[in-house]
């Protein structure tokens, strides 16, 4: 969750500065352009079979931890010898350090892919023209609070949600949604 969050702050601080550097006008409607287009592209994948998604990301994850697990199953022999000093290490691996020893390596390796994985996901483009056309702040909060229902339901309940929910149905809804979101946004204005 602190991934995500993380990732909601700064695409609302990107969002909230894109009007500085850009006219509003040009910020609004690229974000009602970016909200036609996720809407239209979750709608044809729903609509044209395209899922399946979710199952091929399920077995990923899957191969990947059975993956990881036999590695850490495996003992490594720690080398030997002569090392030449290492250089002064940068705040950000004293940082980082520091975070490994104080959380468990779990902890770490899901902020991490969780915070990469965002990276250019369409609810990070979304908050950003969000940000950009509507108040920051609320926009922050929202998208915090969107993220904790999602991740916390995926959490308690992927496995079963996954069962029991058809892919399709949630992207037609999700493409709904945006296509209602950027109609609003073209109706409303910059």
């Amino acid at each position: 969750m602190s991934a995500l969050a993380l990732m909601t702050v700064l695409s609302a601080a990107l969002g909230a500065a894109a009007p500085a550097l850009l006219p509003k006008a040009y910020t609004h409607w690229a974000a009602v352009l970016l909200f036609f287009v996720f809407g239209a592209r979750s709608l044809y994948d729903g609509l044209a079979g395209g899922g399946g998604e979710l199952d091929k990301e399920m077995a990923e994850v899957e191969r990947e931890l059975a993956d990881r697990s036999a590695a850490g199953a495996r003992q490594r022999s720690p080398t030997r010898g002569g090392a030449a000093a290492a250089p002064a290490p940068s705040p950000w691996a004293t940082a980082a350090a520091t975070a490994a020893a104080l959380l468990p390596p779990v902890v770490l390796e899901a902020f991490t892919l969780t915070f990469v994985a965002e990276w250019g996901d369409r609810s990070q483009l979304a908050t950003i023209g969000l940000a950009a056309s509507a108040n920051p702040v609320g926009v922050t909060l929202g998208g915090i609070a969107g993220h904790a229902i999602c991740t916390g339901a995926a959490v308690v309940g992927g496995r079963h949600l996954a069962a029991h929910i058809n892919e399709a149905t949630v992207q037609v809804v999700g493409g709904a949604l945006f296509l209602l979101f950027g109609v609003h946004a073209a109706w409303a204005g910059p």
